[in-house]
């Protein structure tokens, strides 16, 4: 006898309080893009503790509190959240998600110009100018 998740999950809430699957799922929905550095921590009566990244985003998001305010009660079938509560994810969950998203830059070739375009960049005599050029005509060929 297969159930579906949301059905098991659905049991073991109060019927009172549907509103907080409501909320956790719609989270991604009602913080967008920001769902990548905030995540719910714990819903209680009125106040939702919000877990996140680092305290650069802990305070963007605390400036941000009337806004994320609005849109949860607005998803919500009435108002029920007055207060956000904002903390700095564990340690261990955020190197985790670091380490998985450390980006590795690609190692520049080298360049060498031809005999013609050293030719036509030694005819410049201001040096900055003639430098300038050269580091931009570097970096075009980079980005072939």
């Amino acid at each position: 006898m297969a159930k579906q998740l949301g059905d098991l999950v659905a049991t073991l809430f109060h019927q009172s309080h549907d509103w907080k699957i409501t909320l956790l799922s719609a989270w991604p929905d009602i913080v967008g893009p920001l769902v990548s550095k905030v995540q719910v921590e714990k819903v209680m009566e009125d106040t939702i503790v919000l877990a996140v990244k680092d305290s650069c985003w802990l305070q963007e998001l605390y400036l941000l509190t009337p806004v994320l305010l609005k849109t949860i009660n607005k998803t919500l079938d009435q108002p029920r959240i007055k207060n956000l509560r904002f903390k700095i994810a564990d340690s261990s969950v955020k190197d985790i998600k670091k380490r998985d998203s450390v980006v590795r830059q690609p190692v520049p070739k080298k360049i060498y110009l031809s005999p013609a375009e050293q030719a036509s960049l030694e005819k410049i005599s201001d040096k900055e100018l003639r430098q300038a050029l050269r580091q931009f005509l570097v970096r075009c060929y980079q980005e072939r």
